[in-house]
């Protein structure tokens, strides 16, 4: 072989080697690369199929255990405990519901401070036929339907399980069996080690997890996953109708239409984009059908951070249904639409809103837990400001995306504590800031 021949190969290796060395050192911590990897991240969930994808989207968000006498919010900083509960009770059988109940104030208040009890709870409601096939493995043969957002097992037993309306107080019981109490318990045990003392406070038609001491808490920080609008016009506009796809620039904007019926508009200052799709037909009567479709929108997107999102709102009257990404139960905030997407089944169209930055791979961070006051003494702190109780609607512990400095590929993950007034999500020190404003 010839001398140049040798040469090119050499060459070839050399920058194949060089390359790898070089990705391999972004995936560890594109933006601190001179420190070392001194905390525990998150485990990084493994690609999962639409199915397995839209069984983990609707799973609750929260786990509490009511011992003796404190109430706990389990958390664990390696992993998701909500998916590990699940995975745990997944092969056990539910039983026909044998009873619904509407409570009093005070055997309600009785029932989610009851001793020895997990509780499971939704961000918002879900309806029982979304539910029946996805939590456990097998589903019930029943046409019954209702709504629901606590899952209560007494884990002395487990041989009965209570799905509870927080709104409406009403309760519906239905045997279980084959659960693993103390395999059950040894997950609960975990969770109990870093967990966080909490009440509940009702706030209009909604109990809110009130946390009794300061909080401490650790940031993240994510790789983004960045796709371009290629990426989009791709999987919801060629994909989804045939013909040329137009482009129009209006300001920061570009609008990419394919007839008259699908349009996507992208926001390059924000990274914030809308799809609606208006040959789509009228919104699903049945919510749980509503879920299904909403859910159909969201993989259409295709993208990576679904194993991080979890259902967050339902919008009845709208039609409207919010998927935000969540880390370790808490959920991702940002003065945009990062880290969300809401999709819309309206009465002319299919509205979808979402973002082109998504979280992805949790990367190492040497920050040091953030410290943050009780949720009891922040609410003393918004009366103080003028914000009455009847005026709150939600108080959540979350994490803020911050843009870092060094790279736009990496997003901070700092904690805060966000509220929401009149339909609208702030954080907390926001609404401090200007009393004046609410809304």
């Amino acid at each position: 072989m010839k001398l140049s021949g040798w040469l090119l190969r050499i060459a070839l290796i050399t920058v194949v080697v060089i390359s790898g060395v070089f990705s391999w050192l972004i995936l560890q911590n594109p933006s601190r690369l001179e420190r070392q990897d001194t905390s525990t991240v998150p485990t990084t969930v493994p690609i999962k199929t639409n199915a397995t994808q839209e069984n983990s989207v609707y799973l609750p968000t929260s786990a509490y255990y009511q011992g003796d006498a404190q109430k706990q919010f389990l958390t664990v900083a390696t992993h998701d405990i909500v998916s590990q509960l699940q995975q745990e009770l997944k092969g056990s059988r539910m039983g026909p519901i044998q009873s619904n109940t509407k409570l009093s104030t005070a055997a309600y208040n009785a029932l989610i401070t009851s001793k020895n009890s997990l509780q499971l709870v939704y961000a918002d409601s879900v309806p029982f036929a979304l539910f029946n096939g996805r939590f456990f493995k097998k589903a019930l043969s029943t046409k019954t339907n209702f709504q629901f957002n606590r899952i209560l097992i007494r884990t002395q037993t487990a041989a009965q399980i209570i799905l509870v309306n927080d709104k409406t107080r009403q309760i519906y019981t239905a045997r279980l069996r084959g659960v693993d109490t103390k395999k059950l318990m040894a997950m609960i045990k975990k969770g109990q080690t870093a967990g966080l003392p909490m009440t509940e406070q009702r706030f209009k038609n909604r109990e809110v997890a009130m946390f009794t001491e300061p909080v401490s808490v650790r940031p993240y920080a994510y790789l983004l996953d960045r796709q371009s609008a290629n990426h989009y016009i791709s999987s919801l506009l060629t994909a989804q109708a045939r013909g040329s796809v137009d482009a129009r620039e209006l300001g920061n904007e570009t609008v990419y239409t394919v007839g008259t019926t699908h349009r996507l508009t992208t926001n390059a200052a924000t990274g914030v984009m809308q799809y609606e799709n208006t040959a789509m037909p009228d919104p699903p009567k049945a919510q749980d059908k509503l879920f299904i479709e909403t859910f159909k929108a969201l993989a259409q997107l295709d993208l990576p951070s679904v194993t991080t999102m979890r259902y967050f709102a339902l919008d009845p009257v709208a039609h409207a249904v919010t998927y935000r990404s969540f880390v370790q139960s808490f959920p991702i905030f940002n003065q945009t639409e990062n880290g969300t997407v809401k999709v819309t089944y309206n009465d002319t169209a299919l509205q979808v809103d979402f973002s082109s930055d998504n979280v992805t791979v949790p990367i190492p961070t040497d920050q040091s837990a953030v410290k943050l006051p009780s949720t009891v003494d922040l609410l003393a702190q918004l009366n103080a400001a003028g914000y009455a109780n009847n005026k709150i609607n939600n108080i959540v512990l979350g994490y803020q995306w911050m843009k870092q400095s060094a790279t736009d590929l990496v997003v901070d993950l700092q904690p805060a504590y966000y509220v929401e007034i009149n339909g609208v999500y702030k954080q907390a020190n926001d609404w401090l800031k200007n009393t004046s404003e609410e809304g």
